[in-house]
């Protein structure tokens, strides 16, 4: 019997148990929900407030009307009775005043006979206003949310009604106009009161009657952007007429009209109906997190909202979670309409709460020291935190990033990568990895061999600009593993960025064809493009063909490639990516022809998916004079509207939308270019970046933006009557609109995107962390006050010294106005090929200090002909500010000197200054040199070297300025031997030289691509400006003229030798940047009077 009440006990027990677990799930269920819906009401809180801030004044009327409100209903009801009353005292009025006025007249001559006649019907007129507009009445009836409406002379003609009260001017008529005004006030206060009486969701039937002798009467009613008109029934009723009709006034989407184009919302609706699950966009943002901040993953709760929650744009929401300061439950709440959105949610709470920042690894990685622990996380305000896209798109990259950055990246490079890009809010990628592969299948459906198509793509490094025809098997063939390994690659990016909400942009066909095409179809329109940049015209590299777009032939691979693409990868995103033209000029330049070639090149897009989209970079617009405004608008015009978007790709610098009257109609991007093949040189633009998308998107006439006419808040009715004055001779036909309840329209900007379109990344953080905001701002930045919190972000810790220090940079090298492209053309990474006396020494500086030339090296200046072989570098700001700058880094930094993203960033401006000094100790040697100064020669040249081999050592202080990620990198992809030969001279030549050379004649693509790393200056940039000072000492010593074949001869070999090395280089950095930048700054530039030696 115990042992049966120990088990009845037992099983009660667990009974209660699980009766509690099923209350406590229960319980939490509710909340859950409850959290929901107070989620909804704060979202649509947040969203009203985010309203009426742009209206401040409106508010405090608001502010002061609200006590008042019952008060001023009765108010504006008894004011409209007094109008009544009113308006019947002023017809005996105007019957005595016509009685008056007829004794009047029987006194005048007949000089104003005429003159009588005519006030005399005036005053039938008026008379008949006044009475019939005492029987006008309008009434409506708002399902018990407004009252009926109070009298209104509907029916008066303004002139007549203006010309009665100039006869009525006495005190009544001063109360009655102090009266209406106040009715007018009430008025606009239901205005407000109305949207909340409607409500969000419902649906509203309006009855409207208007009473009074007209002959039609039409009304107009609109609620949330949602509109309907109706022409009333009139009813006769003896003595005037009743006009009833019913509006069913109920929410819907915003109706946009575009200016110049229709709008892009059409492939919007696609995209988000197409969008993955949200608790697949929820599940990849909480991967972001636990990627970046692993130690917080479970103090941030995601979820997906609606955009109608977001006030129907695209947007993040912040708010402090319900379970806030329970030990180990969530502390803050995102919502996002996407997985980007959550993410870039995150990254603003982290960025302006806590006080971090978050870069590329290269770059110092990111800085999230200053946020606090788990349970500590700084709240947000109670209302939450709602930030509101003013663009749907975000896009990134450019066509050549793919070689120049993205060219040896494995799925863990690619996934850092995609986890920035959502953080950055980024949501418009380029994804154009493996599609050598998808073309390889493509083409053998058309006959064309793998055998056929081994020069047809260009090596790993050179894939970029074989896609785009400038050339064709240079680096290459393509090993079969390599096509197989980057298409995984694709599937894996694709699949990341469709989880997290992204609109990734595929690749699509161009023209460019292999040659072998030629030959299975003989009859097809192909031509042969003309040299791009290879010595003499090797056509082993250059000279790709075309296929004309206007050839049938053409479409039919178009659609094929955009099929296959969603065969292999099950979908798309309808957005593709094709610059036929750039760097390719059409064979002729009619207007017409131009056209036919656009409308094709869309056709072959469209026959593969339905609602493709054409995205084109503006880039020939800004180089090629081929481009004038007659066929820049053929291209332009040559597909349906909405079916093309523009990058203005270099809009920071050279804005198109200016100059081409915003691509005359056509949706276009704002693109900050900024960079050039990946080269290394702090520069920038800041405040241009601060401004210029917002400028764009708010000039008159913006391509950019959508224009929406939408109403701010609450309803509107319109009611137009036409009427018949029957009692005037003339029998006049007056028109008259009033206005029930009047609002103001506004515009809503629907801009169509803001981009970053580097050439390559991972530099110059302060500039891309700067653009990536222009996504989410509705307003210009003031850049002082951004600047002066940068440096407390990035390291996590700030003092005056290293705040002055940003301060100066912001005014010198990123304040850049000079409207020049910015290729670095230092002398160390760009060496000039050219005679010592084609050279020019004007404005020899440094330090603010000009070096005088004496008339001697003046005279030989002349003795050779300049040439353009040496490209000046490009010096848009004082040096001597920069070195202040850093002498004020170098000061400051005991504080920060453990911070990565500190030593990346002395690294680089200690590198920038003494760049900038070896650009002057170059030009002394020239100087010298023409002065036969063989002792002046031989100690610049020496210190020259001693500068690149220690700036070479300052380099290797941080693992953004090494060489051997570079190769180290190529090398893992491969899977032979040989293919790691191949892959590691592919690397290496894209950053020195392309093509082959002859002995005696180098590629005129040298130094295109080069970089600042440590290495690279050590064992290539530091030899080669050796071999260069030789031939100057042998010239002097020998007394013969510079030998330039010579010293091409050398430098050709040196380059050739170091192409085909294998050695290899450090991957981890050495040496401390603190002290080693102190003793570069001291040893240099803190008194460079050397250059006077």
């Amino acid at each position: 019997m115990d042992k049966e009440k120990a088990l009845a006990l037992e099983e009660l027990k667990g009974t209660e148990k699980l009766a509690e677990e099923a209350i406590e799930k229960a319980t939490q269920k509710r909340e859950e929900e409850w959290q929901d819906e107070i989620t909804v009401v704060l979202l649509q809180h947040a969203a009203d407030v985010t309203a009426i801030l742009s209206t401040t004044e409106e508010l405090e009327r608001v502010k002061h009307e609200m006590p008042m409100t019952s008060d001023a209903k009765n108010q504006a009801l008894n004011h409209a009775d007094d109008a009544t009353k009113i308006a019947e005292i002023h017809a005996e009025k105007a019957e005595l005043l016509f009685a008056e006025l007829c004794c009047v007249k029987a006194l005048l001559d007949s000089n104003v006979e005429f003159k009588s006649n005519e006030s005399t019907e005036l005053m039938k007129e008026l008379k008949f206003e006044v009475e019939g507009g005492a029987h006008c009445t309008m009434e409506c009836h708002m399902a018990g949310v407004m009252r009926p409406s109070s009298s209104m002379a509907g029916g008066c003609n303004p002139d007549l009604r203006s010309r009665l009260k100039s006869l009525l001017a006495d005190s009544q008529r001063s109360k009655l106009v102090n009266k209406l005004s106040e009715a007018n006030q009430q008025n606009r206060f239901l205005k407000r009161q109305l949207f909340d009486g409607i409500g969000i969701r419902k649906s509203k039937e309006v009855p409207l009657y208007w009473f009074g002798m007209a002959e039609s009467v039409q009304v107009m009613g609109s609620f949330d952007g949602w509109s309907e008109g109706k022409q009333l029934s009139p009813e006769y009723t003896g003595s005037f007429s009743k006009f009833s009709a019913t509006l069913m006034l109920r929410p819907g989407s915003v109706r946009c009209t575009t200016i110049g184009v229709a709008h892009i919302s059409p492939i919007l609706d696609v995209q988000d109906k197409e969008r993955a699950p949200t608790s697949v966009q929820v599940n990849a943002a909480h991967g972001v997190l636990s990627r970046l901040l692993p130690s917080h993953s479970s103090s941030f709760d995601f979820h997906i909202i609606s955009k109608e929650q977001c006030g129907g744009k695209a947007c993040f929401f912040i708010t402090n979670h319900p379970s806030f300061g329970r030990n180990g439950a969530p502390e803050i709440r995102i919502g996002g309409s996407t997985g980007v959105e959550l993410s870039a949610g995150l990254h603003w709470y982290l960025k302006n709460l806590c006080g971090a920042h978050i870069s590329w690894d290269i770059t110092g990685g990111s800085q999230l020291s200053s946020v606090p622990n788990p349970g500590f996380l700084p709240r947000v305000r109670a209302t939450g935190v709602l930030i509101q896209r003013p663009v749907p798109w975000n896009y990134y990259q450019n066509a050549v990033s793919s070689s120049y950055t993205f060219a040896w990246w494995n799925w863990e490079r690619w996934e850092k990568e995609i986890d920035w890009m959502a953080i950055q809010g980024i949501n418009l990628p380029l994804a154009f990895t493996g599609q050598e592969a998808i073309w390889q299948r493509v083409f053998q459906t058309f006959n064309i061999s793998s055998l056929d198509l081994s020069d047809f793509f260009g090596g790993p490094a050179f894939l970029a600009w074989s896609r785009m025809g400038n050339l064709h098997g240079w680096g290459g063939p393509l090993p079969q593993n390599w096509f197989d390994q980057q298409l995984s690659l694709q599937r894996k990016i694709l699949e990341r960025m469709y989880e997290l909400g992204m609109t990734p942009v595929l690749p699509a066909f161009s023209g460019n064809v292999p040659a072998a095409l030629k030959t299975v179809y003989p009859s097809a329109n192909i031509t042969r493009l003309g040299n791009w940049f290879t010595i003499r015209g090797d056509s082993r590299w250059c000279c790709t063909y075309l296929l004309d777009a206007t050839d049938p032939l053409f479409a039919e691979i178009g659609k094929a490639f955009v099929e296959m693409q969603l065969k292999e990868y099950g979908r798309s995103s309808h957005i593709y990516n094709c610059d036929t033209f750039d760097e390719n000029t059409p064979p002729l330049d009619d207007p017409e022809y131009i056209s036919t070639l656009g409308a094709e090149i869309f056709r072959g897009i469209q026959s593969g998916d339905d609602d493709a989209v054409w995205l084109m970079q503006g880039w020939l617009f800004s180089y090629d004079p081929f481009w004038r405004p007659a066929q820049m608008k053929a291209l332009l015009h040559s597909v349906p509207i909405g079916k093309l978007v523009v990058l203005d790709l270099f809009a920071e610098v050279k804005p198109l939308w200016i100059t081409s009257e915003q691509f005359y109609g056509v949706p276009y991007i704002w693109c900050m270019l900024h960079n050039f093949a990946g080269n290394i040189e702090m520069y920038g633009i800041l405040d241009a970046i601060a401004a210029g998308p917002v400028e764009a998107r708010t000039s008159e006439n913006s391509t950019m933006a959508n224009i929406c006419r939408t109403e701010h808040i609450g309803a509107s009715l319109r009611a137009k009557l036409t009427y018949d004055l029957s009692m005037s001779k003339n029998k006049k036909k007056h028109r008259y609109e009033y206005s029930l309840l009047k609002i103001e329209y506004g515009y809503l900007y629907t801009k169509v995107g803001v981009g970053m379109s580097m050439e390559g990344i991972e530099q110059n953080p302060v500039v891309y962390d700067l653009m990536s905001e222009m996504a989410f701002q509705h307003e210009k930045i003031v850049v002082k006050m951004w600047i002066d919190l940068y440096p407390m972000r990035r390291y996590g810790s700030s003092d005056s010294l290293i705040q002055d220090a940003w301060s100066i940079l912001y005014h010198s090298l990123y304040n850049c106005t000079d409207g020049a492209y910015n290729k670095n053309r230092d002398v160390i990474v760009a060496f000039p090929d050219a005679d010592p006396f084609s050279i020019s020494l004007e404005d020899v500086s440094f330090n603010g200090k000009h070096q005088i030339l004496t008339d001697q090296v003046l005279r030989l200046w002349h003795v050779k002909e300049l040439t353009d072989s040496y490209d000046k570098p490009h010096l848009w700001y004082s040096t001597s500010d920069v070195i202040h700058a850093l002498g004020l880094l170098i000061a400051g930094g005991n504080e920060v000197a453990e911070s990565n993203t500190y030593r990346y960033d002395l690294v680089d401006v200690t590198r920038q200054a003494l760049a900038k000094y070896a650009n002057e100790v170059f030009l002394k040697v020239i100087e010298r040199y023409r002065l036969s100064d063989v002792h002046g020669v031989t100690f610049y040249t020496k210190h020259f070297l001693d500068l690149v081999t220690d700036i070479d050592t300052l380099l290797a202080c941080h693992e953004g300025f090494l060489l051997g990620p570079w190769l180290e990198s190529s090398k893992q992809l491969a899977q032979t031997q040989e293919q790691k030969k191949q892959y590691e001279w592919n690397a290496r030549t894209q950053i020195t030289m392309w093509y082959d050379n002859t002995e005696e004649e180098a590629s005129l693509l040298r130094d295109y691509g080069n970089k600042y790393w440590s290495g690279l200056l050590r064992d290539y940039y530091a030899p080669r400006a050796a071999i260069y000072f030789k031939h100057l000492l042998e010239s002097l010593e020998t007394g013969v003229g510079f030998q330039l074949k010579d010293w091409r001869r050398e430098w050709i070999k040196l380059t050739n030798d170091w192409q085909n090395n294998i050695n290899s280089y450090p991957v981890k950095s050495t040496g401390d940047a603190l002290s080693t930048s102190r003793w570069l700054y001291e040893k240099y530039l803190r008194n460079p009077d050397i250059l006077d030696h």
